[in-house]
């Protein structure tokens, strides 16, 4: 099968470095995953401990009541600060995909320019039916990064619910809490209990989402490197190097 020429137009180049810097990009992004997939259910296993605390407030008297209230009011107010700063980093990471998802969709769009170009002036077809897998593989990547939120809604809401919490431990800081501390510290531990598992959920959830970008991105750097081969064509330029050359070095890393 005769391979594309990809050496004769700049706005091909483009396209190989356009491909190189969106496997940059994911590969980055990936990382940032398993950073907030390990914040998840590190926060998960935190919300555990501070629910065995709440119910320990059944065993206290006197004075201790008062000081185990006001720790566990502590504690829930620092737990809900940082599901609230993981809830924004998470909203963060979306918006960057729905941004990585457009800037591919546009490349997938720009093969397809290029495959066509190519094929009207070469009388075949060889050049499209080569490109066109690769662009379709940008296409659904491109879909996924956009439309991936459900994350950041399960996060932003899980951050709701520990704020409200939060507000529910200081009120068993009063005079008037206290004489209610058993009951609440009760029901904030099954709160919380059920906030760790909907936490763990979120970061099972989130490392099959992982999986499957990794999965999607390794099918990217595959096409994406069988494009830059064909610029071993004569007549390549330093730039065609450059960007076949980073692109190796991406697939590598992948």
């Amino acid at each position: 099968m005769t391979k594309p020429n990809l050496t004769d137009q700049p706005a091909k180049r483009d396209l190989l470095r356009g491909l190189s810097d969106a496997l940059s990009t994911l590969a980055q992004r990936l990382q940032t995953q398993e950073t907030i997939k390990r914040m998840i259910f590190l926060l998960a296993t935190r919300a555990e401990s501070i629910a065995a605390q709440a119910w320990d407030l059944n065993a206290k008297k006197g004075r201790d009541v008062e000081r185990a209230a006001q720790e566990l009011a502590d504690a829930l107010n620092g737990f809900s600060k940082s599901f609230t700063e993981l809830a924004e980093r998470v909203a963060e990471d979306i918006a960057s995909g729905q941004s990585i998802g457009t800037a591919i969709a546009a490349l997938a769009n720009g093969l397809l320019t290029v495959g066509r170009a190519a094929d009207a002036a070469g009388g075949t077809s060889s050049t499209m039916a080569q490109l066109r897998p690769l662009a379709a593989s940008l296409t659904a990547l491109a879909t996924h990064q956009q439309n991936d939120i459900q994350v950041a809604n399960d996060s932003a809401a899980l951050a709701e619910r520990a704020t409200e919490l939060a507000g529910r431990a200081q009120t068993i800081t009063t005079q008037t809490g206290m004489r209610n501390a058993a009951r609440t510290g009760m029901d904030l531990h099954y709160a919380l209990r059920s906030i760790a598992d909907d936490s763990a959920a979120v970061s099972l959830r989130l490392t099959t989402e992982t999986k499957l970008l990794k999965a999607a991105v390794a099918d990217m750097a595959d096409g994406t490197r069988k494009l830059a081969a064909a610029n071993t064509a004569k007549g390549k330029t330093v730039q065609d190097e450059i960007a076949a050359d980073r692109i190796r070095q991406m697939v590598r890393k992948g």
